[in-house]
């Protein structure tokens, strides 16, 4: 069930990034891209975490922890989603950012032209 509820979130959190990334192509050094994949990393690396906790093969034994505890089944989708929407938090304000520095290198493109046309005109 909790399985199923994560490929749930997992494919709709695909589907709102790959609208959000459509819409603006970027150009990422290394350091900004493991900058945004930092948070999917970690999520990757806590769901493994979890289903090794969760599910634990002794022998020809197999105890599940959500049999235990009916909490964990409630929990883990919950945390799950928060990794993914920790991943749309982080995309949404880069590309923001992405857009202010093409403005900015625009504006300052502007300004040498015009310092540039003074200064030839004045000769």
């Amino acid at each position: 069930m909790a399985a199923v509820l994560q490929l749930i979130l997992f494919s709709m959190m695909l589907y709102v990034v790959a609208r959000l990334l459509k819409k603006r192509t970027m150009k990422l050094h290394i350091k900004e891209l493991c900058y945004l994949l930092l948070i999917l990393i970690t999520g990757i690396l806590f769901a493994n975490i979890i289903f090794n906790i969760l599910l634990i093969v002794n022998e020809n034994l197999v105890f599940q922890l959500y049999e235990q505890f009916l909490i964990f089944l409630g929990i883990v989708p919950v945390v799950a989603a928060l990794f993914y929407a920790g991943i749309l938090i982080t995309i949404v304000p880069y590309q923001k950012m992405i857009g202010l520095q093409e403005e900015k290198y625009f504006i300052e493109q502007q300004q040498v032209h015009a310092i540039q046309g003074v200064v030839s005109e004045s000769r």
